[in-house]
């Protein structure tokens, strides 16, 4: 069954740091793998679309909206990364306030340790313009070393709570298929085999350009490695790299809902993606 194949990391992990992102296109549809920091009367939530916005790619995108005053609504993510890698994605404001004493704001922010060292976006009412929507806006961000970084997306009211703005985010998203041919992605956890999962080309992505000694799947993305083949796995004229991954070294349980996949490309940027997994077996209720 196919699902979003991220090229994008600007999502969040909660249990531990990650070498790439998890669901950073929120193609699971909901906000598996996120930290959330969210202040009474503020929300979060994964949507597919909200007043004129479309999502920047694919099916989805994170929504944040804030309640204050000066209290941020948060969604965070800590990455292990080696100089040189690459972070994007795409943020937007929906300015419902006026700027000057009320200007809203929202940023990506990049922290190391207790120190921002970047703010790759950054958009408030006075930027974007009272009660508008802003535009979906590119952001990137390159580790100058090895180490630790901190990926925040926030926003807040400022000054008062009574016209609450929204930010939203997102990643570009391709394919990758769990099971390629069975849509119904049945996996038994005690299984002593393996399967397959693809990754899909498409016009703008060419699946040849990651670097297969990269490639992990698993439940957090990183538990087990190939062997790889290059193939056309959805028959469509191109060339696709299909994984072939023993059951038992994937994490999978009677409680997992998707299988994800992380990797790099031979530039050096990060990949990453999803596709729902359905548990099955004796074991399993």
């Amino acid at each position: 069954m196919k699902s979003a194949y991220t090229l994008l990391a600007a999502a969040l992990l909660t249990v531990s740091t990650s070498a790439f992102a998890i669901n950073e296109g929120f193609e699971t549809g909901d906000t598996t793998g996120y930290n959330l920091t969210v202040p009474a009367g503020a929300s979060a939530q994964v949507v597919t679309s909200f007043d004129t916005y479309s999502p920047a790619h694919d099916k989805y995108f994170l929504l944040l909206k804030t309640d204050g005053p000066g209290s941020y609504t948060t969604a965070r993510q800590q990455y292990k990364l080696k100089a040189g890698d690459r972070l994007r994605g795409n943020a937007a404001l929906a300015s419902r306030d006026t700027g000057g004493t009320y200007n809203d704001n929202a940023q990506v922010r990049i922290r190391y340790g207790t120190l921002t060292i970047a703010t790759p976006f950054s958009a408030s009412a006075a930027t974007v313009g009272a009660n508008t929507n802003g535009p979906w806006t590119p952001w990137s961000f390159t580790a100058p070393a090895d180490g630790t970084y901190t990926v925040e997306f926030r926003i807040a009211n400022q000054g008062d709570a009574s016209f609450d703005s929204r930010a939203l985010f997102d990643a570009a998203e391709l394919d990758i298929d769990i099971k390629p041919g069975d849509a119904s992605n049945e996996i038994n956890p005690n299984s002593t085999s393996g399967f397959a999962v693809a990754t899909l080309s498409s016009p703008s992505f060419n699946a040849t350009t990651i670097d297969q000694s990269t490639i992990r799947f698993g439940v957090n993305g990183k538990n087990t490695q190939g062997p790889d083949v290059a193939t056309d796995a959805d028959s469509d004229g191109d060339t696709d790299i299909v994984t072939v991954v023993k059951t038992s070294e994937t994490g999978i349980t009677c409680a997992t809902s998707y299988g994800f996949i992380t990797a790099k490309l031979y530039s050096g940027q990060i990949v990453t993606g999803s596709d729902k997994i359905k548990p099955v077996g004796s074991s399993c209720p």
